[in-house]
């Protein structure tokens, strides 16, 4: 994985430095017809931002990718109970109750994330000493991202919280 990220970083690297060579002979030409000192300082300030560019290439971090596909779907049910300290068939009671409330359609930005992400993701950090980053990166989630997704998850919980627990009134006590 690694490898191909490395692979892609390079090819693209390659291209630009491509176009930017065929952006020189074009500049040059053009230069050269017209004797223009202008044509030379928009040829540098170009070559100055491909430079920026290339240099200051953003990329993803290095996460585990269908980490869900492979492990937690394939996990019997004893073994999803073991990571997540909840009964599969619990997970999803709650997943359906609760998934209405973390989804949210945005105008701009990133959409939210898929709510059995959100609720698998905040189980885990509840079940295990695990960080944010760790699980984070187990989830291919950011920090960030991970943090938001964790209040979304304790509002959303919240919310049902009078429908699953029931206090005991004085005539109970």
């Amino acid at each position: 994985m690694i490898q191909l990220v490395k692979m892609e970083n390079l090819i693209k690297v390659a291209g630009l430095t491509v176009i930017s060579y065929l952006n020189k002979l074009i500049f040059f030409d053009r230069s050269i017809d017209s004797n223009n000192e202008d044509s030379d300082e928009e040829m540098e300030l170009y070559l100055h931002r491909l430079k920026v560019r290339i240099n200051n290439a953003v990329t993803k971090p290095h996460r585990i990718e269908g980490f869900i596909e492979r492990v937690v779907d394939m996990s019997t049910a004893s073994e999803f109970q073991s990571h997540f300290r909840i009964t599969v068939t619990s997970f999803e009671w709650l997943l359906n109750r609760i998934a209405p409330l973390l989804e949210s359609a945005r105008a701009a930005g990133h959409q939210t994330r898929d709510p059995k992400i959100q609720l698998l993701s905040f189980l885990w950090l509840l079940a295990t000493p695990d960080s944010f980053r760790s699980v984070g990166c187990s989830f291919d989630l950011g920090k960030s991202t991970l943090s938001a997704i964790f209040m979304r998850v304790v509002t959303a919980l919240n919310e049902i919280s009078p429908e699953i627990i029931f206090w005991p009134n004085r005539e109970e006590r």
